[in-house]
């Protein structure tokens, strides 16, 4: 019994200041427009910060054993240089001396011509250390280029 009047009295109360609500919106509307809008602004923004975070941060790579890559660049403080890439000659020289890694490849794009087609066009063009063929390492084949071939001689690139 306790309880029941306990659940009638929140359950008046609710209604109570719904009622109080809708009687200041009407007196100054604008002041409801301004709630409702930023109320809304504030939803799309976290939605839309929620969306970058989980496909960036959360979602794992669409490739096989996405958890296994990783990404080597080198570091040169004495020339003020980060996070850049790494040169073929010190890629095959990791991949000589590493025992950590089941493969070592790299991959470096370009910007590059398409003109053998009706329209050239400007495309972006990847070159992979000799060796390895990168896309094999996460399960996917290129459309075009030299996907086939197995190279052996360590200073040379090949575009795909």
């Amino acid at each position: 019994m306790v309880r029941e009047l306990r659940l009638r009295g929140s359950v008046e109360s609710f209604f109570q200041d719904v009622r109080f609500a809708l009687r200041s919106f009407v007196k100054q509307p604008s002041f409801a427009l301004i709630a409702i809008a930023m109320l809304a602004l504030g939803i799309g923004a976290n939605t839309a910060i929620f969306t970058v975070v989980n496909a960036v941060a959360l979602e794992p790579l669409p490739f096989p054993a996405s958890d296994r890559l990783v990404r080597i660049t080198a570091h040169l403080p004495g020339v003020g240089a980060s996070d850049i890439g790494v040169a073929p000659p010190e890629l095959f020289d990791y991949r000589a001396r590493s025992g950590l890694f089941e493969e070592i490849s790299g991959v470096y794009p370009i910007d590059a011509n398409l003109t053998e087609v009706d329209v050239p066009e400007r495309v972006e063009v990847l070159l992979v250390a000799a060796g390895t063929v990168p896309l094999q390492l996460v399960g996917q084949r290129p459309i075009t280029g030299l996907h086939d071939l197995v190279f052996r001689a360590p200073p040379r690139a090949v575009a795909l």
